[in-house]
């Protein structure tokens, strides 16, 4: 069963200590398929420290992790390996429900490392540090009903904030994607990543180590600086409250070229009050 405690707000609570529960009615977690990959681009171990997710797959001349290469030719599956955490709401596995009114706090901690980015083939003018293309690990914050996403993802050497509303099946409003620069970072560092979403207030923030690093109190619209607007396709704009969050963790890159990452995570934590 899913453990939840009412008493004082949390919702959701995982320190893997028992290991990375993701199959049978005790799971606490669901891995997203990937693809042609019905288990996602990785693996997952546990220790004393958390658990690490990495690719199965590794560079033939390092032996370091290296994320899959398609059998053949086509678009790269962005999300390489991604788990989402089982939720109490009404709507199952897509979220943790938010009320009018209520208060929404979603953690973790986190680290990753990444292996290969000065192989890639963008040129000259790429910075493998900090290009997103080339592979991100982070916490995923996602209302899957309005395309809300209130992310963090890390590259080589960087923190970012990501502010995202997703196309949805159906509907026809303005998609973009933000991604706001937050911290220089090191490698092996972990972060502790919360995002909050005040409904009552309509306002969602950022929080990297304790300290606010981004705040959206127009929850819907593109309203950042254009200079970190990374896609954008036209539609009618909104705001709009989610009315659940997904909490989860996982993989990304845009491009294949051999490279690869390793994700730790210590500890999940939901809570609505």
């Amino acid at each position: 069963m899913i453990e939840h405690t009412v008493e004082d707000g949390v919702a959701f609570q995982d320190d893997f200590s028992a290991g990375f529960r993701h199959e049978g009615p005790d799971a606490r977690w669901r891995v997203r398929p990937s693809g042609a990959l019905p288990a996602g681009d990785g693996v997952v171990r546990t220790s004393s420290d958390g658990v690490v997710v990495e690719p199965p797959g590794v560079d033939p001349v390092t032996g370091e992790p290296a994320f899959a290469r398609p059998a053949t030719d086509g678009p790269t599956e962005h999300i390489r390996w991604a788990a989402f955490a089982a939720s109490t709401s009404a709507a199952g596995w897509s979220g943790f429900d938010v009320a009018p009114g209520s208060r929404f706090g979603a953690t973790m901690a986190m680290s990753a490392q990444f292996f290969g980015l000065d192989k890639h083939d963008l040129g000259a003018g790429v910075d493998p540090d900090s290009d997103l293309r080339l592979g991100m690990a982070g916490m995923i914050c996602v209302d899957l009903e309005s395309g809300l996403v209130f992310d963090f993802v890390l590259t080589r050497r960087r923190v970012y904030a990501l502010y995202e509303r997703l196309p949805r099946p159906g509907l026809t409003h303005a998609a973009f994607s933000y991604a706001v620069p937050v911290a220089v970072r090191e490698p092996d560092r972990f972060h502790d990543f919360e995002v909050r979403l005040d409904a009552d207030r309509a306002v969602v923030r950022w929080r990297l180590d304790g300290a606010d690093v981004l705040a959206v109190d127009r929850i819907g619209l593109r309203c950042l600086d254009p200079e970190y607007l990374k896609k954008d396709e036209e539609g009618p704009e909104s705001e709009v409250l989610p009315r659940q969050l997904a909490l989860g963790f996982g993989l990304f890159t845009d491009r294949l070229f051999g490279q690869g990452a390793r994700l730790r995570a210590r500890h999940a934590r939901v809570t609505v009050a």
